[in-house]
């Protein structure tokens, strides 16, 4: 009991306190990879990383987005606040959305469940589409990017992303192992988590024909919000070369936390 209270003593002294640990994914290989193929392509062509179409895709449930530690509510007396969760009747949105240059895609509402045929609809359709407005000189420069969800690797997806970009497309088991979406620093991710998502939650919706109404008006507002600030895509796109590049410095491994210290100094 003394020993431990000697330590203590000591932690004290030093001001060191105790902090929690985070289970993380070990992504260190494909990290290493796509960061170091992202800053060698901007480094020979300044402009590459706007000629990716950068997606995701998100799922927004009934439940929002909210994390009970770090939600207060300040009175002089103990509200007894409560805020409802674990509905009985649940439903949820699927949203694809993009990024290419300094234009928005989307968002386009995807199926409940999306399988391979599916996807591959929607890329006939949607995406066909935005490729359709590229002249040919943008077209042989734009790269495709994608995570490796089962629907977007099945085989008839991939012959027909050759068919469309050749080799120009990304997703996080081909050859060239551009994992990018396990880099969690790609632009599309950036604005749906700290963005979208933000506005979106930011009080509770009765159905899911309101929330897409509501995903709707909020694109509508970023679009409006990139023409009045000309500078909001350009620091994006740098926060994604930044974060590329503190993940070289830190060999793959998780890097969030080192952003957080660099922005409090």
């Amino acid at each position: 009991m003394e020993q431990v209270c000697a330590v203590h003593k000591v932690l004290k002294r030093n001001r060191m306190r105790p902090y929690k640990l985070h289970k993380v994914q070990a992504l260190v290989r494909e990290r290493r990879v796509f960061c170091r193929w992202l800053l060698d392509q901007q480094q020979r062509v300044p402009s590459s990383i706007e000629h990716i179409i950068w997606t995701d895709e998100s799922t927004f449930t009934r439940n929002g987005l909210w994390n009970r530690r770090n939600t207060h509510v300040y009175s002089e007396v103990n509200p007894h606040a409560v805020r409802q969760t674990g509905h009985q009747t649940r439903w949820s949105v699927n949203v694809w959305a993009g990024l290419f240059k300094y234009r928005i895609l989307g968002p386009v509402f995807l199926p409940q469940r999306l399988n391979g045929q599916r996807y591959l609809n929607f890329i006939n359709e949607q995406l066909v589409d935005i490729l359709d407005d590229l002249s040919l000189a943008e077209y042989r420069r734009t790269w495709f990017q994608h995570d490796g969800a089962p629907p977007h690797v099945v085989r008839f997806v991939r012959e027909r992303l050759t068919e469309l970009f050749d080799d120009r497309w990304i997703w996080r088991t081909r050859a060239t192992r551009l994992a990018t979406s396990l880099t969690r620093s790609d632009p599309v991710r950036l604005l749906s988590v700290g963005y979208v998502k933000e506005r979106v939650f930011n009080r509770e919706c009765d159905s899911a024909d309101e929330m897409r109404q509501r995903i709707v008006d909020v694109f509508d507002k970023l679009r409006t919000d990139c023409v009045e600030d000309h500078t909001m895509m350009p620091r994006l796109y740098e926060e994604t070369q930044h974060r590329a590049q503190i993940c070289l410095e830190m060999n793959g491994a998780q890097f969030e936390p080192h952003l957080i210290r660099a922005q409090r100094i």
